[in-house]
């Protein structure tokens, strides 16, 4: 997604930024679609959407991902069966992105940033999923309690299965959810512990991804 130069903090998520709100926007585009900003975020975002057209065709498509997932039916709407229709969606988008022409510097960053295009989609992707798990009252994430916070996870694959689940430990949390095709696990933990737990993992050196799916309800 577009700006990668820096890095800045809101509600306890590293926000990459390149000083303006826009790329602050672009940043929380996923989580707003997903309905999970708080109100500030959310006014945040649909103030700037208002006058931004760019913001507003990535919005368009991430919506447009959320509603192909959330219309599935429950059994088709897992994580690993989401995670493999998304893999070949992405797959898709990046090669007409290589047969059109050139686009403009806000486009080339998110498009081609495999990384970050991944990242947002997982996020849209296992919302919808877990809406689904949710209303078939399945044991999931949709079931931690309220004072929990739901991190995604996604370890290097040559961590072994036991550096992983010790990982978890470390962090005062337990799998509930994952893996999914790309490696990402869903991870539950108190709130008041989420902040320490991103920093830990993130320093780990076997952690290439971990953000909080629940968007603005950070500590």
């Amino acid at each position: 997604m577009a700006g990668l130069a820096q890095g800045g903090h809101m509600n306890g998520r590293v926000i990459k930024f390149e000083g303006s709100a826009h790329a602050q926007v672009d940043r929380l585009l996923p989580w707003w679609v997903n309905g999970t900003l708080d109100e500030d975020e959310r006014a945040l975002v649909e103030q700037h959407l208002a006058e931004c057209p760019p913001c507003q065709h990535e919005a368009a498509w991430l919506r447009g991902l959320q509603e192909q997932y959330a219309e599935d039916d429950a059994p088709a709407a897992d994580v690993t069966r989401a995670a493999r229709r998304l893999r070949r969606r992405l797959a898709n988008e990046t090669l007409h992105v290589h047969a059109t022409a050139p686009t403009p510097w806000w486009r080339q960053g998110w498009r081609l940033g495999w990384l970050a295009v991944a990242q947002a989609a997982l996020i849209i992707v296992l919302g919808a999923s877990l809406f689904h798990q949710r209303a078939a009252g399945y044991h999931t994430l949709g079931g931690a309690e309220p004072a929990n916070a739901v991190l995604v996870v996604v370890f290097d694959p040559q961590t072994s299965e036991a550096q992983m689940r010790q990982l978890v430990r470390d962090s005062h949390a337990h799998i509930v959810g994952g893996p999914t095709e790309a490696g990402a696990y869903l991870i539950s933990l108190p709130s008041s512990g989420a902040a320490a737990a991103r920093s830990q993992l993130q320093g780990s050196g076997h952690v290439t991804l971990v953000e909080s799916l629940d968007g603005g309800a950070q500590p």
